[in-house]
């Protein structure tokens, strides 16, 4: 009986644990910074930590092991199957990201983009063509995922000569979810790349 307890604790504490957010942060004011968060732990992706150099003669046998995986693909089913290959894996990580974006919040996105040009109307051009480029994006944004808290401030600045932006977004997944996401597409891409045959269009 004691053991059953045990493995209930254990499936209960995994079970919380997969309920708490992962969060992903990501900010840019003339240079970008993302970082990874989960309960108190934190992993910087951007900018990334400098890797020691190896020595030279590791470096030469690594390389000599290791093998090109694309070349081993083309060489197993030709350029034809892997270009099929990549559009069938491309699709399943379209239905997984789908599948992730219903279930994220993005607990803040803030765009501050002041926009100058070389005169008024390269200015108005610019201004124009960020308009066109972030107001779709975060309707998208907001339109498929769970809930998205946003504030945009976007305007020409005529007196200025270089654009300036700034912007911060945060946004979190519960790892369940992401397993959710991520378990269909494994099995798939298992599946596509152990098939000898791929349906094409």
């Amino acid at each position: 009986m004691t053991v059953l307890y045990v493995i209930l604790g254990i499936l209960l504490a995994l079970l919380i644990l997969c309920c708490i957010p992962l969060r992903l942060d990501i900010e840019y004011d003339g240079s970008a910074k993302a970082k990874i968060k989960y309960l108190f732990f934190s992993f910087q992706l951007v900018p990334a930590k400098p890797k020691k150099n190896p020595k030279p003669e590791e470096d030469k046998k690594k390389q000599e092991k290791e093998e090109n995986p694309i070349l081993e693909l083309v060489k197993q089913k030709g350029l034809p199957g892997l270009v099929a290959l990549i559009k069938n894996l491309a699709k399943l990580l379209a239905k997984a990201g789908k599948r992730l974006m219903l279930h994220t919040v993005v607990y803040r996105m803030n765009i501050h983009a002041a926009v100058a040009g070389e005169d008024a109307a390269e200015c108005a051009m610019q201004y124009a063509y960020v308009c066109a480029a972030v107001y779709p994006a975060v309707s998208f944004i907001k339109a498929n995922t769970a809930k998205c808290r946003y504030n945009l401030d976007i305007a020409p600045n005529f007196e200025g000569e270089k654009t300036e932006i700034k912007c911060r977004i945060v946004m979190g997944v519960k790892p369940i979810f992401a397993l959710y996401a991520a378990v269909p597409f494994a099995v798939g891409a298992i599946k596509t790349m152990s098939a000898g045959t791929i349906q094409r269009r």
